[in-house]
């Protein structure tokens, strides 16, 4: 298990990032002020945002798939975030109550420390041991 905790911690990382970079893509598709709001003061909600809009942009059939995660995540709290221009990522996290909120508000920070994890635990990792010449 050791040896393969690396490829576990990668794959949770990439999953999170995912995750993250669908779901606050799809809630600026679907309400333009959340990405005016982190521009402004959020540079990771940022990245994540502008991540997943090039994504849907590249990829056909993304930008459904972003929407509709970002409503089962934060589909509640629209109506408060268009009252509410100026604080619409802080309503965005604070009013939902969708079925995956609770998943996106605990995947928002972790694939920071997810890379760190598994960068150390890839350059821990255990390596074949190597014979000084080979037999023949």
């Amino acid at each position: 298990m050791k040896a393969r905790a690396h490829i576990i911690c990668g794959i949770l990382f990439f999953a999170t990032l995912l995750f993250d970079v669908l779901a606050l893509g799809g809630a600026a598709i679907e309400q333009p002020a959340v990405q005016a709001q982190a521009r402004l003061e959020s540079p990771l909600a940022e990245t994540y945002i502008v991540l997943g809009r090039s994504l849907a942009n590249w990829i056909p059939g993304v930008t459904s798939v972003a929407t509709a995660l970002a409503s089962a995540s934060f589909g509640d709290a629209y109506p408060a975030v268009a009252a509410n221009p100026p604080t619409a990522l802080d309503t965005l996290f604070a009013d939902s109550h969708g079925a995956l909120a609770p998943v996106a508000k605990a995947s928002y920070w972790l694939p920071l420390p997810l890379l760190l994890l598994w960068l150390l635990l890839r350059w821990k990792r255990p390596r074949p041991v190597h014979l000084i010449g080979g037999g023949r």
